[in-house]
């Protein structure tokens, strides 16, 4: 696996700070750098000499979960339907889900903000937490692999997985109450305007926002025709 840009090197408080988060999640790092990447903020990257932040991590750490997750669920429940197994992903893969992980393992410890986002309470958003705990995939993927990155993501999501596949209706509100968000309510939007005006087109209802299909947060309505919005972050892209 090739590793990402690590700027300085780090000092002995950090390097024990960020191994005592690899212990919380089951993973010895060869190279604790990638760890360190996958906590720096944009915002203290800004007021740091511009170094890398943890956006790139975060991008392979989310396709790394939408595959690890997908597969779980595909081989565990082998009748399962291809629109429960759709359901079931979303109640996984989700910024409420993984915020919630992010916290049980305190995150919040390692995180590195800018000044500004610090003092607005960033090390609580959901938003900052979900895409740290996905960059934290990512660095897993780097430095030990699939294998490796799939022990994390049990570690992490652990008390979901096991509420999901005991056979609980991702809706109900058992599953809201654990801290994973049920299945997206359908909902009819215009999501396209052409030379005719406005077409309803059927979609799903995210956070007040409308995505097409069922296909988790990884695909947005303009997307197909080349659209300026950041179709991988889905749901959370805005909340930064």
């Amino acid at each position: 696996m090739s590793s990402v840009d690590s700027g300085d090197a780090l000092d002995g408080d950090r390097v024990a700070l960020l191994a005592a988060l690899a212990d919380r999640i089951d993973h010895e790092f060869a190279d604790i750098t990638q760890l360190e990447i996958a906590f720096r903020h944009r915002s203290w990257c800004a007021e740091n000499g511009g170094l890398a932040s943890n956006e790139r991590l975060e991008f392979l750490g989310d396709a790394v979960l939408q595959l690890v997750v997908t597969e779980r669920l595909f081989t565990t429940d082998p009748p399962a339907p291809e629109g429960l197994l759709a359901q079931r992903r979303a109640a996984l893969v989700n910024t409420r889900a993984l915020a919630g992980a992010g916290r049980r393992i305190d995150l919040a410890s390692c995180l590195l903000l800018g000044r500004g986002e610090a003092a607005t309470g960033g090390a609580e958003k959901e938003s900052i937490l979900a895409d740290c705990c996905e960059a934290v995939i990512g660095a897993v993927y780097l430095d030990g692999g699939l294998s490796a990155a799939a022990s994390a993501v049990a570690r992490l999501l652990g008390p979901e997985i096991a509420h999901v596949e005991s056979g609980a209706d991702p809706g109900d509100p058992e599953v809201a109450a654990a801290g994973v968000c049920g299945p997206p309510a359908r909902t009819h939007a215009p999501l396209q305007r052409g030379r005719r005006g406005a077409r309803p087109r059927e979609g799903i209802l995210r956070d007040g926002r409308v995505q097409r299909g069922g296909l988790g947060r990884g695909q947005w309505p303009d997307q197909e025709r080349g659209g300026a919005s950041r179709g991988r972050r889905g749901t959370r892209t805005a909340h930064r």
